[in-house]
């Protein structure tokens, strides 16, 4: 499925006959496998899209993980991740293409790689879902009719918390830069065979794909490329322009392990550094800002140690906006942000508790409406309860004040200390400590907030 050089196809109509289209595209391919393997030997924009490719699946990636490569052409990305360690399974619908693509992996002396030959277009029924570690597609989307699906079936089989990397090019890429940098590495002999095999590859585009009217390749920009991803529930962790003059828009994506709609409002458990920045962003304003519960700083983003050992919930509007967010932070070897004032660990101790979570920094966008704000609340629970089911961890604490505690107190929900002051500078007020049992919790909550009461604010 993949191509490396978009030079000869435009955006167009659809195509008025699938089955001759799909013929079409089978020997388009075949043809492409002629002048693939030109590219990682010569072309050092390949070779630097190749190596960025890899680092970004080593990042988002523990060795040994299950990789998908769709499109993988004649597998250079492939037999790279294998070497790497990688469970590599490489599609495409050439055959030509796979052929060289198993003799890379033959001399190689791979086990941990395989190829199969399959039409991304059919969807990946053959594969169940959450059954990779991370999908790879490099130059193989934008010549589907429907890369949206195929995007969707890519979060299906993603594990949570897996990855999806693609390149995807937003301009065709011109040939005389390739020929001129062939020329240098290779000499004229190889500048004279790429030109004649892109010359075939033209002309069977231009017969077979232009004929078919079938506009092949649709090229990305990165509003289009985001609301794609988005729309599938990815969450973007970056967009960098890469390959030959910035053509590439190289993108690393994740599957939250959490995502669900309500009211218009989606919650989904932030793991891309976006949605981390949206987090800690909202929790300047609110913390920072609005409270003045801990000091202002230059970065803009309100974060502390306890990050590291937390999860943290956002909830966004249409527009991606942070509307809403809440952090769990569960056991770890520093202790509970409650250490400080209250001895949370010894209370644990005490009373049998080995897993626990501590629930804080729970902020609303004041610009919402009440309305909004309940369903907000409600959202972040449900994400709370969730995850604690998802863990097994059903004991959650808690600091909050006794006024709120008086107000919302309900079933599940204990004091189990007495009010004191809390210890960071800015923080004025008593606070108490407070322990809730999460299923016996969501009943009363969700009742409370059914009613119209609003939602207690955890420091």
């Amino acid at each position: 499925m993949s191509s490396e050089i978009g030079i000869f196809e435009e955006s167009g109509v659809k195509e008025p006959l699938q089955q001759r289209r799909g013929l079409a595209r089978l020997n388009m391919w075949n043809v492409y496998s002629y002048v693939y393997d030109l590219l990682p030997r010569y072309f050092r924009s390949y070779q630097k899209l190749l190596a960025d490719v890899v680092s970004a699946v080593e990042t988002a990636t523990p060795k040994g993980g299950r990789v998908l490569d769709s499109g993988c052409g004649t597998g250079n990305f492939s037999v790279r991740l294998g070497l790497r360690g990688y469970e590599v399974v490489g599609l495409d619908i050439s055959p030509a293409m796979l052929e060289r693509a198993r003799l890379k992996k033959k001399k190689a002396g791979l086990q941990n790689v395989e190829f199969n030959e399959w039409d991304i277009e059919k969807g990946l029924a053959l594969y169940p879902d959450a059954s990779f570690d991370c999908v790879v597609s490099v130059h193989a989307l934008y010549t589907l009719r429907e890369p949206e699906a195929a995007i969707n079936e890519y979060l299906r089989i993603l594990k949570p918390s897996g990855h999806f990397i693609m390149a995807e090019p937003r301009s065709p890429i011109r040939i005389i830069p390739i020929a001129k940098e062939i020329y240098h590495e290779g000499g004229l002999r190889d500048v004279v065979k790429l030109l004649l095999t892109q010359s075939g590859v033209g002309v069977c585009n231009l017969l077979i794909g232009k004929r078919l009217r079938d506009g092949s390749y649709h090229y990305w920009d990165e509003e289009r490329l985001r609301d794609v991803l988005q729309g599938a529930c990815f969450r973007i962790d970056g967009v960098v322009s890469a390959y030959a003059a910035g053509s590439d828009l190289l993108t690393t994506a994740v599957k939250p392990r959490h995502c669900f709609e309500m009211n218009g409002y989606r919650f989904l458990s932030a793991e891309s550094r976006e949605d981390l920045e949206k987090v800690l962003r909202l929790r300047y304003q609110v913390y920072c800002i609005e409270l003045g519960d801990v000091p202002k700083n230059q970065s803009g983003l309100e974060r502390d140690k306890y990050d590291e050992y937390a999860i943290n919930f956002l909830a966004v509007d249409e527009n991606n906006g942070a509307v809403g967010t809440m952090r769990f932070v569960h056991n770890n070897p520093i202790g509970f942000p409650m250490d400080s004032d209250f001895p949370l660990t010894d209370y644990m101790k005490t009373h049998g508790i080995s897993r626990a979570l501590e629930i804080g920094r729970f902020a609303i966008n004041k610009s919402v409406s009440r309305d909004a704000h309940i369903t907000i609340a409600l959202g972040l629970f449900k994400c709370l309860y969730d995850y604690c089911c998802e863990t097994r961890t059903y004991d959650v604490f808690g600091i909050t004040n006794p006024k709120t505690m008086e107000k919302y107190g309900m079933a599940g929900v204990n004091v189990i200390g007495e009010p004191f002051r809390y210890s960071k500078p800015l923080t004025g007020g008593l606070w108490v400590p407070v322990h809730a049992n999460i299923r016996a919790a969501r009943e009363g909550y969700e009742n409370y907030l059914a009613r119209g009461q609003g939602s207690a604010k955890v420091a």
